[in-house]
């Protein structure tokens, strides 16, 4: 008798939340989704804290909380060296599900799998890089020749070049066009890439439903002030049209293949901004730079935000891993004024990650915050 071989296929939607899926669902837009939540289970987790792309993704891969594999923003701090990094798949020092099920001679593919870039150099495993990954070349994959023959002449986007520089029904379409056909290229290549090789463990990730949602939360979530069913169809056209790929491509599974989806965080809108450090300096806790280098760059960031055409051009034509390399070069500079700090945070307007050079103060700083 044929040994029954199973085989396991994740689709990870980032940010996909059921307070968006749900009305979608019932609203018959998302019928493929609908049918596998009818067929299976669904249910909602808890994310890991703080709710990050890089922390949640890092612990569904490990298994482990972002305590233990040390994953907790973009950017990661090294205070023996004074200096922050992009985090890549080099920065995870645990073993991750890929490196089990390959090391116990599984055949694992993965695609656009946040913290996957650079690719491990290991047999039974295909990689193709996630969204932190510099730009689409043959050292974002393994084995090598995937690039030549899967991406290079496929239209293969890590992301799509967002600007949200109006808010007229034109330049919503401009945006959710481009986000349907990166993951519809995405896709695709994960198809070819299903039908051409072995495999028994397969993952793709869908990163555009986070830059939707990024953008247009606000038109989708009920609970919304500017919720409204124009702008609601507008961009609900970009769920129709994933889920009629994510249907084309589950359909072409055989019977013996598990499907799990699956999601890193939830989404919301949002009122307020909070940016920490300024915060932390009205407390007395971190002091104004007197660093011409830093009082310059600084002054150089605030005239790009200013400056919003600026601003849009660096972020249609700078990858994200370019803009977080950036930011961590100007991080650095500030690095020498943290370190005479009690207290600071690299990155001043993002969860978690606020660093105490005066354990002293803890409780001190800890009231404080909370009594904001």
């Amino acid at each position: 008798m044929e040994e029954l071989k199973n085989k396991v296929f994740i689709l990870g939607l980032d940010g996909g939340t059921w307070k968006i899926l749900d009305p979608l669902l019932q609203k018959g837009l998302m019928p493929n989704l609908k049918k596998m939540v009818e067929e299976g289970t669904k249910g909602t987790l808890r994310s890991t804290v703080p709710p990050l792309t890089p922390p949640a993704w890092t612990s569904f891969q490990t298994g482990v909380n972002p305590g233990k594999h040390g994953i907790f923003d973009f950017l990661g701090f090294d205070p023996t060296k004074k200096k922050t990094y992009v985090v890549n798949s080099n920065s995870i020092p645990l073993k991750t599900i890929w490196d089990i099920a390959s090391n116990s001679g599984k055949k694992v593919i993965t695609v656009n799998v946040p913290l996957t870039y650079p690719p491990k150099r290991e047999p039974n495993r295909i990689t193709i890089g996630c969204m932190l990954s510099p730009k689409e070349n043959v050292d974002i994959v393994w084995p090598k020749e995937i690039f030549e023959k899967y991406i290079k002449r496929s239209g293969y986007k890590i992301l799509g070049a967002y600007s949200t520089g109006s808010l007229k029904d034109s330049a919503i379409e401009a945006i959710i066009n481009e986000a349907t056909e990166v993951e519809r290229a995405r896709i695709e290549v994960s198809r070819r890439l299903m039908a051409d090789y072995p495999w028994d463990l397969f993952m793709l990730q869908i990163q555009s439903t986070d830059h939707v949602q990024h953008f247009f939360s606000h038109y989708l979530d009920p609970d919304s002030p500017d919720f409204g069913s124009h702008k609601y169809a507008l961009v609900s056209k970009f769920y129709q049209e994933l889920d009629e790929e994510v249907g084309k491509l589950v359909q072409s599974l055989d019977e013996n293949v598990t499907v799990i989806i699956a999601s890193d965080h939830g989404f919301h809108y949002f009122k307020k901004y909070v940016n920490i450090n300024p915060l932390l300096r009205t407390q007395g806790f971190l002091e104004e730079s007197e660093s011409l280098e830093v009082n310059v760059i600084e002054k150089c960031i605030k005239f790009l935000r200013r400056n919003k055409i600026l601003m849009w051009s660096a972020k249609i034509f700078l990858s994200t891993s370019i803009q977080l390399k950036i930011l961590a070069a100007v991080n650095n500079v500030n690095a020498k004024d943290w370190f005479r700090a009690k207290v600071f945070m690299p990155r001043g307007g993002i969860f978690a990650s606020i660093f105490i050079n005066d354990k002293v103060c803890l409780q001190s700083i800890q009231k404080k915050l909370l009594n904001y």
